[in-house]
């Protein structure tokens, strides 16, 4: 079976799972928190996706970090997909299990790309901005990328709006080879 129709099937049938226990932003932010970890700590990432350890090895360090801070049912749905040699797929089943939700929500997200980080209160004011604009609920990521070199890049679901400094440049850059070509 290809990946796509595993992760489609396993969040599908969780997120029903939740929707029917109306446990959705439970486990929503379960899924969130287990994204943190596993970009955060190298050692669970290794243990959680290593095709070396057992499954038993891998259900008692999963049963031992998550138990305390997971619901159950995130929780049961990660000893299931480790006892289904699924574990491999767990970014893949958090990313469509967060589509879901955030559609189903009616949730927009949003991400700003900066060369340095925002203000609080400019983020404040950019969801404002966004809220007038008929955004409503929405989930607003900050990335920081230096190399844009100042401006932002917008990027809303599949629309993407660059108003970086470093895309103005290159615009120029390409106008100039152009009428240089021309000129010869």
């Amino acid at each position: 079976m290809n990946e796509s129709k595993i992760v489609v099937r396993y969040t599908k049938a969780l997120f029903n799972l939740a929707l029917e226990k109306d446990q959705l932003t439970v486990v929503a932010n379960d899924f969130e928190k287990i994204k943190q970890i596993l970009n955060e700590e190298d050692k669970i990432r290794k243990v959680l996706f290593s095709p070396v350890l057992k499954k038993s090895a891998k259900k008692s360090a999963a049963k031992s970090l998550f138990t305390e801070f997971l619901h159950p049912l995130t929780n049961n749905f990660i000893q299931l997909i480790i006892d289904s040699g699924r574990e491999s797929y767990l970014n893949a089943f958090i990313r469509h299990y967060t589509r879901l939700y955030r559609e189903y929500s009616g949730i927009t997200h949003a991400v700003i790309t900066t060369a340095v980080p925002i203000s609080k209160q400019m983020l404040d004011k950019i969801e404002k901005i966004m809220a007038e604009k008929d955004f409503k609920g929405l989930d607003l990521e900050q990335n920081t990328k230096e190399d844009i070199l100042g401006g932002f890049i917008l990027r809303i679901d599949d629309m993407q709006y660059d108003g970086s400094i470093a895309t103005n440049l290159n615009k120029i850059k390409t106008t100039l080879k152009q009428t240089s070509v021309i000129n010869k």
